[in-house]
């Protein structure tokens, strides 16, 4: 069915150069004077560069072959080649068995445009260095848009078959980088979320939208990770196509990006740390958020880190947390779940219930005191268990108690007693009923000549015999 992409065998030559010289750059306008050759053979040389315009107006080339050499990078002015000849063409150009990783562009512009041509063209890419069959490989082509990259796969390489490009035999990297590149590829076989530019129409009849089916199970199948080895990109579990991230990772943890989840992944257990990671990798944008692991540690207090906005899972389970900072709970605003569980929690902080983007909340195997100003905990509990996002309520105890707090009986109006009066009457109480008698006891004598003097004696002269004076 798809034999018209084997053209070698018929090519006519009007012309044909051979160069098997073992040079290693082609030159600007090396073969300008030939301008109606139509077939070149530059294969088995040590060719690390086509210098752009190397054919210049050499349109009516039919067969080229720079098949192992050592080239790292075409420029896209090579594919311009394809579409000057006046009516049905049918081309072949092999770059199989190099060193092709990219293209490049140096002049930025793109001059032709393989839409609605009437050509026909079989690139061969095979036995490369290509990882990669995304977006970032087309930039050179002027394409900036997911969607403009699929136009150009669906009109350019695929569909409409212009030009077919063989990638297959590269070591194709089944990972985060395309993902995107799946998704798309499933749209387009199910018809379904197209955009709108694409309808099932546009995929022209069966016969083309097997075409692309063809050229999408040959160039787009894993070679890495070892473990998808052989697969079809668009038949991959979509949570498989994750990187592992380096830069910026702290270097005792794993960073994973996954697309599927929206997720950048710490993983950062058992390593014996006594505090989060200071720093992350940055996320990729708004929509992915951060989960990170960093259970059976030492951390005993729980410190804001700058990252905290983009986290949505925090496990810091297995610690020996004592304390949480309120300006981390301040600052975990798109939290989901938050796993405390065996720590040395006493007290939790009073702004807790504030998060409220919660969906799980661990919180068991802590030594929480119970007293009066822990008495709104009950309340949230409960209302966390209505919600069914408490994990193991009935585990949640006070220190030395086995009732679940969420059961226990608290006296609220015991709790709103004063009790500095309740002591401090009593006291004073005690002191008076002491010291007064005491004062008393000790100034009896000054009280005496207090009365005494207090006291009036009235005199009567009748009963006096003597007059001293």
């Amino acid at each position: 069915m798809f034999l018209f992409f084997e053209l070698v065998s018929w090519m006519v030559r009007d012309s044909h150069e051979s160069w098997n010289n073992k040079f290693e750059v082609v030159p600007t306008g090396l073969f300008s004077r030939l301008s109606h050759i139509v077939s070149i053979d530059l294969s088995q040389n040590r060719i690390i560069e086509i210098q752009r315009n190397a054919f210049l107006d050499n349109y009516e080339l039919m067969y080229l072959n720079v098949s192992f050499n050592d080239l790292q990078s075409v420029d896209t002015y090579i594919f311009e080649l394809i579409g000057k000849a006046q009516g049905e063409t049918h081309k072949v150009f092999d770059f199989s068995h190099n060193n092709l990783e990219s293209f490049h562009n140096y002049n930025g512009k793109v001059r032709q445009d393989f839409r609605n041509k009437k050509y026909l063209a079989f690139m061969d890419l095979k036995y490369n260095q290509f990882k990669y069959i995304n977006l970032d490989l087309f930039r050179p082509f002027s394409l900036t848009t997911l969607d403009g990259w699929l136009q150009f796969i669906i009109t350019t390489l695929a569909v409409q078959a212009q030009l077919f490009a063989d990638f297959s035999k590269n070591p194709i990297t089944c990972d985060c980088n395309m993902f995107d590149v799946q998704r798309m590829l499933k749209l387009i076989k199910r018809h379904t979320s197209l955009p709108k530019w694409l309808s099932p129409t546009s995929l022209g009849n069966s016969s083309q939208l097997a075409r692309f089916i063809f050229w999408e199970e040959h160039s787009l199948v894993c070679m890495y990770p070892p473990e998808l080895h052989g697969s079809k990109l668009s038949l991959v579990n979509a949570g498989d196509l994750v990187c592992d991230v380096t830069d910026g990772c702290p270097v005792y943890c794993r960073c994973i990006r996954s697309p599927s989840l929206k997720r950048l992944i710490i993983e950062c257990s058992n390593k014996h740390l006594t505090g989060l990671p200071p720093t992350l990798p940055r996320v990729q944008s708004d929509n992915e958020k951060i989960n990170i692991y960093v259970r059976d540690n030492y951390i005993e207090d729980l410190q804001y880190r700058s990252y905290f906005n983009d986290v949505a899972i925090l496990d810091v389970s297995h610690n020996q947390i004592k304390s949480i900072d309120s300006a981390a709970i301040e600052n975990l605003t798109n939290l989901e779940q938050l796993i405390l569980y065996n720590n040395n929690l006493e007290y939790l902080p009073k702004r807790l219930p504030l998060v409220k983007n919660l969906k799980n909340i661990s919180l068991h195997g802590n030594p929480l005191v119970c007293s009066c100003n822990t008495v709104w905990i009950k309340a949230w509990l409960r209302s966390l268990t209505d919600r069914y996002v408490l994990h193991k309520s009935r585990k949640i105890t006070c220190v030395g108690e086995t009732e679940p707090i969420i059961e226990r009986e608290v006296h609220v109006d015991l709790c709103n007693v004063n009790f500095g009066v309740v002591v401090v009457i009593p006291v004073c109480s005690m002191i008076l009923f002491i010291f007064i008698p005491m004062t008393l006891f000790c100034f009896k004598d000054v009280l005496i000549l207090l009365i005494r003097k207090q006291t009036e004696y009235p005199e009567h002269p009748e009963d006096k015999q003597y007059d001293a004076f």
